[in-house]
């Protein structure tokens, strides 16, 4: 199936086609399964020299050897927070993953050779890859013999005692998942009580993100698959 996709998107493109390479494993699988049916693909990476711990470009360069690509590196340096005005202009909605400012970047140094890429979202969300997915289960394993009024009165004590930000906070909020129904909430910006604070009551009541969450998955699923 992800041949196939690769290959149609490939082959129904009428327009230079690129790849947002990272050199992590999804992004990797797509340059490797593109470069058995097209040949000088451009591969395009953003590199942060002044921040190691978010450089990719080592890996990258790695993947783009071994498979022969033409590849394009992006020196982000130093970035202006004025870019934050322009990446509010792209979104519909408030958005908190920090990822979109080096895909907008890279975007514009694509721009300049092809007109559409592809790229590795998705993955880990398919396949369960981010770190959040085993934090849930240990969770589930050590915390679901205790019961759920417990387990909420102990998050909400953090809630009002702990600022957000708080490093732990968000560990001890997760504890008050639901693990035999329940949708757990991940990536919070804002919890329970921050929210109430900011929108008035009947707008957090049957119609909140919450419960529309809730009620439009199937709770028969397994819990990392709800």
């Amino acid at each position: 199936l992800l041949t196939s996709a690769i290959e149609k998107r490939i082959n129904i493109a009428d327009v230079p086609v690129g790849i947002l390479l990272s050199g992590g494993l999804d992004s990797s699988l797509i340059t490797a399964m593109a470069s058995r049916t097209e040949k000088n693909i451009n591969t395009f990476n953003v590199k942060f020299k002044n921040h190691k711990s978010y450089d990719e470009s080592i890996h990258a360069r790695l993947i783009s050897d071994h498979f022969g690509t033409k590849h394009h590196e992006l020196d982000a340096g130093k970035i202006s927070i004025l870019i934050l005005d322009r990446l509010a202009e792209q979104f519909d909605e408030p958005i908190c993953d920090s990822s979109m400012i080096p895909t907008y970047l890279v975007t514009q140094l694509v721009k300049e050779y092809c007109t559409v890429a592809i790229g590795g979202d998705g993955g880990d969300e398919l396949f369960g890859g981010y770190m959040h997915y085993p934090r849930l289960l240990f969770l589930q394993k050590y915390f679901s013999f205790i019961p759920l009024k417990i387990r909420n009165f102990v998050t909400s004590c953090s809630n009002a005692l702990l600022p957000i930000g708080f490093k732990g906070r968000n560990w001890i909020n997760s504890i008050n998942s639901d693990f035999d129904l329940g949708v757990p909430q991940i990536n919070l910006l804002f919890d329970n009580l921050s929210r109430s604070n900011l929108f008035e009551k009947n707008i957090l009541g049957d119609n909140s993100n919450n419960k529309l969450r809730e009620d439009d998955i199937d709770t028969s699923l397994d819990f990392i698959s709800r």
